[in-house]
């Protein structure tokens, strides 16, 4: 299984400066659009996004990002946005698909990173948003579920498809569906250079040594703890896992 994932092309910018941000999105095979809370404005899109809304990467960034979508899809997904930003769910808007397509979700959470914070915007076929694609067996998921260590399968943008109950006690959720289809950065604090560090390794064995790394376990309440990544076993499509425990305090 090629588990790697290309961490190039894609930087996070706020007020035209670089941000030490996490470069995930540019190998997703899930279509996403990052954009600053703040303005609407477009930070980050993804080959993927770009094929799918027909726009090329230049195009948009530095636009509203509802600028990718029909006229009259503009106060929807507005409001959808504001919804996800005032709430911290993850919200669902439709919009009709591009020349006779079918329609899409365009599947909306935030995310923050050095303090500024972030909506991600995902599209994915209409009957897929309601539940987080099952890439991984039934039977590994369970096993999974019932470990004493938080467990996540994420995709390459890292968003959560799968939480186990230590992970979801962990960050105080009370179900799977609270943390499901949410950027695992919305909770997990990751530098950009370990996540170049486990990328290298995951190249090299589909797995990474852990690294120390804080977790917002409330609003303002944050715990140290160790992330591994790994090969998510019997995965359909390349997916990462991450081991989350607490940290060895020395």
């Amino acid at each position: 299984m090629n588990s790697r994932l290309d961490l190039t092309g894609v930087v996070l910018t706020s007020s035209g400066d670089a941000l030490p941000a996490e470069e995930l999105f540019a190998a997703a095979n899930t279509a996403v659009i990052v954009a600053l809370v703040s303005t609407g404005r477009v930070v980050a899109l993804n080959p993927a996004a770009q094929r799918q809304l027909g726009i090329a990467r230049s195009e948009l960034l530095g636009h509203d990002w509802r600028e990718a979508f029909d006229d009259a899809c503009e106060q929807p997904l507005g409001s959808a946005a504001r919804e996800a930003v005032a709430s911290g769910n993850v919200v669902r808007a439709t919009v009709p698909g591009s020349a006779g397509d079918a329609a899409m979700a365009v599947v909306l959470s935030t995310f923050c990173v050095a303090k500024i914070s972030y909506l991600l915007v995902r599209l994915v076929a209409d009957d897929a948003a309601q539940a987080p694609p099952r890439t991984v067996s039934s039977d590994v998921l369970d096993a999974l579920d019932d470990l004493a260590v938080g467990f996540v399968v994420t995709d390459g943008a890292l968003c959560i498809e799968f939480a186990n109950r230590a992970f979801l006690d962990f960050v105080n959720q009370p179900c799977h569906a609270d943390v499901e289809h949410q950027s695992l950065l919305r909770w997990l604090n990751l530098a950009q250079a370990d996540l170049l560090k486990m990328n290298r390794q995951m190249a090299m064995r589909e797995a990474a040594t852990a690294i120390t790394a804080r977790l917002w376990v409330g609003p303002t309440t944050a715990q140290m703890v160790e992330i591994t990544a790994i090969a998510v076993p019997d995965a359909a499509s390349p997916r990462w896992g991450f081991v989350v425990q607490k940290a060895v305090q020395h």
